[in-house]
């Protein structure tokens, strides 16, 4: 069923094919995921593969993680049907409900699959299908299979690179982009980079690599004791740079409004 509320389009639908009467225990497949957390484990091969990934990713305080490995014991499944038991998890099975234009992060969704192709799947970008006691003991059940396997959920004790940074080797040389039709050139010998536009030096100066971001070494007036990039003076034209991948750099400019421009590296 379509229908329009509050001027967004709404698709609520009950999927042909789910029963809320599950008959099987015996798990093979378990996936979840809400606005904090995404956690997945499946048998895969004689073994059960787990992933968990949560934390904050929009400020570097450590709590971000990345958790993927393989561990030998079934017990997970066993922990994660007595949850689907206890919290009714499979009742309203099939339900999708998305509401257009909703911003991420409101909702969440389960998918379950069985050794007898029985399923489970709850979809919702508006509200949580999953309540918050049955979410706590999700989260247990991986929390606590990390900790056993020596991981956490934490920055320190993720076991998946989270940040792909860029290093000092890996900037040196030449490297150039256009942006809104200005050519930009920036070259870095050791620790020390130029910055030209159109051929004209706007910058002259020892960088730093501070949370991923490209900035000048200079702390910013008042600071004497930096804690994260933010406390370090930008670049004049282009405001700081990041690592995009292998073989490019994304220049921000974010003086008079927000852009940004690829620069490549040339050879």
């Amino acid at each position: 069923m379509n229908e329009n509320i509050d001027g967004g389009v709404v698709k609520d639908l009950i999927l042909d094919g789910y029963n809320d009467n599950i008959k099987s225990n015996d798990i093979t497949y378990f996936e979840y995921s809400n606005r904090d957390y995404y956690y997945l484990c499946e048998k895969r091969d004689g073994k059960v593969h787990v992933i968990s990934n949560g934390g904050n990713s929009n400020e570097r305080d450590g709590s971000q993680f990345k958790l993927d490995y393989e561990i030998q014991d079934n017990k997970i499944f066993e922990d994660l049907q007595k949850i689907i038991q206890d919290y009714r998890i499979s009742e309203d099975n099939g339900h999708e409900h998305v509401v257009a234009g909703l911003p991420p992060g409101l909702g969440d969704f389960i998918s379950v699959i069985y050794s007898s192709d029985e399923k489970i799947w709850k979809y919702s970008n508006q509200y949580t299908t999953v309540n918050d006691e049955a979410s706590l003991a999700i989260y247990n059940v991986f929390h606590d299979l990390a900790i056993k396997n020596g991981f956490d959920f934490n920055t320190e004790k993720s076991n998946v690179v989270i940040y792909d940074d860029a290093s000092v080797e890996f900037l040196q040389g030449t490297w150039e982009g256009v942006h809104f039709g200005d050519k930009y050139r920036v070259i870095f010998e050791g620790n020390h980079v130029k910055i030209y536009e159109n051929d004209k030096l706007t910058d002259d100066t020892d960088y730093k690599i501070s949370e991923g971001s490209i900035v000048m070494d200079k702390y910013r007036d008042g600071v004497f004791a930096p804690k994260n990039r933010h406390d370090y003076m930008e670049f004049s034209v282009i405001s700081n740079m990041r690592k995009k991948n292998d073989f490019t750099l994304v220049a921000y400019f974010t003086k008079n409004g927000y852009s940004t421009s690829d620069l490549l590296k040339k050879e």
